[in-house]
């Protein structure tokens, strides 16, 4: 079995107000999810969760470790995958 390497990502993450999008969108997904019927306590607690559930997501997309859990893991992946890629892939992939 050949060792593959994952070539780093060139550009940065993506960013609002400092913040990644996914902590963003996750923080305010929590939020409205638990502010709106609980009560402001709950909302800004729910959206504390939800900034660092959010922003592990975003970081672990990014990094690519969760497509590479993704393309190891689940099942019938030598289906997904295409018959006629070089075999330069087995060693490096983006």
């Amino acid at each position: 079995m050949k060792k593959r390497t994952f070539s780093q990502c060139l550009n940065k993450q993506r960013k609002f107000w400092n913040f990644s999008i996914g902590g963003v969108v996750g923080c305010a997904s929590c939020a409205l999810i638990f502010g709106l019927p609980k009560g402001v306590i709950w909302g800004l607690a729910a959206g504390a969760i939800g900034f660092v559930v959010g922003n592990w997501i975003s970081r672990s997309l990014y990094l690519g470790y969760l497509q590479r859990g993704m393309y190891w893991y689940l099942p019938y992946a030598k289906i997904w995958r295409d018959s006629n890629i070089p075999e330069s892939s087995e060693r490096e992939e983006l």
